[in-house]
């Protein structure tokens, strides 16, 4: 509200909010007048309307990855947008999003999406180790743009589904124990992020604060099926000790609840722990530094780990890691004992480039042992 008064925390808010929508190349503001009313001027320079991208990562953990994306309009503050991306690699996916950008009004959404995986999967049960392929789709309709303060909520209803390869180790193991290799389920979620980090690798100062909540109603085909609750809680914080050290703390919690019968269909309705990138492997997946392979865990999860980061020079990054593990299929099974169920520790160092971070690191879990990872790029 301009007939209000505001202060620099307000006129910051502002230049992120407007930056985030990308439509300008460059964005200022200046103010004008020895004393009050000031004249507040914002220095607008637009971007491009259409944009391509096109970026390329190599780790250890599956090798080098292309990603390419072409955006129509994405660059405008209204009118339809049009956004297609892929992910080339061993692990696959792409996406088509429409989004209508009304202004004033919340945006509606489109989005279809489709991946592959294959790879390997650790139980936590029983310590093995399987080798694992799937594809998997989703249609979702929702509403962005519901800004509640500084909060992003999104809402909406989904349609996902998934089709194991049977020839693999999981899948079989899935069918002797009765479970089938494909699924598909209708759902709602509405989901919110808080996000003032000031950089995504290595920030200084800020949080990232997110939730959500999925609630799946509808498995077509079966009419026994109980509806599921997932819930997602993630909290990641900078804390700046110096000028060259920050603490960064981060915690991410995870709930299935069902409501009757428990069914058990081995990807979607599982939470699943490991390797570098959350997401990477299954679409809820959180990483976990000491896992160079995903672990599937019981139905709720508590995933923390702190980083202590020194910064010598400008581009030059060095980390003590720490982790615990809580989990169980239920919530005092998490805490029975009262021990985390895994921990880790380890060490890294990164150096920043134009093309994304040189990250190296060694780590030691108590369930994996010792293990390293490379990697060259921005994540994806």
């Amino acid at each position: 509200d301009v007939t209000q008064p505001g202060d620099k925390a307000t006129l910051d808010a502002v230049m992120a909010r407007l930056q985030a929508t990308g439509a300008f190349e460059t964005l200022s503001y200046s103010l004008y007048g020895a004393r009050e009313p000031y004249k507040l001027v914002f220095h607008c320079e637009p971007a491009p309307a259409h944009s391509f991208a096109l970026g390329l990562r190599a780790d250890s953990e599956e090798g080098a990855s292309l990603l390419f994306r072409i955006g129509l309009g994405v660059n405008r503050l209204s009118g339809s947008k049009l956004d297609f991306s892929a992910r080339i690699g061993q692990n696959m996916r792409g996406s088509i999003h429409y989004a209508l950008d009304l202004a004033e009004l919340p945006t509606l959404n489109v989005k279809v999406s489709a991946a592959r995986y294959r790879g390997s999967l650790d139980n936590a049960w029983d310590n093995l180790r399987y080798d694992v392929a799937y594809w998997t789709h989703r249609e979702e309709i929702y509403v962005s743009g519901m800004n509640w303060t500084r909060v992003d909520l999104r809402g909406g209803i989904v349609h996902k589904a998934y089709s194991l390869v049977p020839q693999t180790v999981f899948a079989r193991q899935l069918t002797e124990a009765g479970s089938s290799l494909s699924s598909n389920y209708i759902g709602t979620y509405l989901s919110g992020h808080l996000y003032t980090l000031n950089d995504y690798y290595f920030p200084t100062k800020g949080i990232s604060l997110s939730f959500k909540a999925d609630y799946d109603f509808l498995r077509p085909g079966h009419r026994e099926f109980s509806p599921i609750l997932s819930g997602a809680l993630d909290f990641r914080a900078a804390i700046p000790l110096s000028e060259r050290f920050t603490v960064v703390p981060d915690a991410r919690l995870r709930a299935i609840t069902h409501f009757g019968q428990q069914i058990n269909d081995g990807l979607i309705h599982t939470n699943f722990v490991g390797g570098t990138l959350p997401g990477r492997y299954t679409e809820d997946q959180l990483p976990f530094f000491g896992f160079n392979h995903v672990l599937a865990v019981g139905d709720f999860l508590i995933d923390a780990s702190a980083a202590l980061h020194y910064t010598p020079l400008s581009n030059l990054h060095f980390s003590a890691l720490a982790g615990l593990l809580f989990y169980g299929d239920s919530l005092s099974g998490m805490f029975s004992p009262f021990a985390p169920k895994a921990f880790a520790l380890g060490a890294e160092a990164a150096y920043s480039t134009i093309a994304g971070p040189i990250r190296f690191n060694v780590h030691w879990s108590d369930l994996q042992g010792w293990g390293a990872y490379l990697s060259i790029g921005f994540d994806f």
